[in-house]
């Protein structure tokens, strides 16, 4: 079972350049990523018990599937803080790369999204 940090707030976040502070990464079970594919967001709404309430600042959400052990799709939330579009990547993050992340000090899902990740992100296709 993945460890749940106490907050997703920015003093619980590491202080380093290497992370951004607008990405955070969040597991879901399968029935749950399938439920957003449909359009339904009640999953990252009410949060709990998948993760902690996602803080005001967050603009970008990565979806890490337990099923697969990759990351999928990523959600663009608005200025309220709402899902506003879901994007699924083409070439999904594979284990090797959450495996250096691993390495890399950060062992908690939800956290923080390493900027490296961002390598990952092109091309990808919009689904809703």
């Amino acid at each position: 079972m993945e460890r749940l940090p106490i907050s997703l707030e920015p003093d619980s976040i590491p202080r380093s350049l290497s992370y951004s502070m607008y990405d955070i990464i969040i597991s879901l079970p399968h029935d749950v990523v399938k439920d957003i594919l449909k359009h339904d967001v009640s999953a990252l709404v009410r949060a709990w018990p998948y993760f902690p309430p996602i803080p005001c600042r967050t603009k970008r959400v990565w979806i890490y599937q337990r099923s697969t052990k990759t990351i999928v799709y990523i959600i663009r939330l608005d200025y309220h803080c709402h899902p506003a579009c879901l994007y699924q990547l083409e070439n999904p993050i594979p284990l090797k790369a959450m495996k250096e992340w691993h390495e890399d000090g950060h062992t908690q899902i939800p956290g923080p999204t390493p900027k490296w990740l961002w390598h990952y992100v092109r091309p990808c296709r919009r689904v809703w």
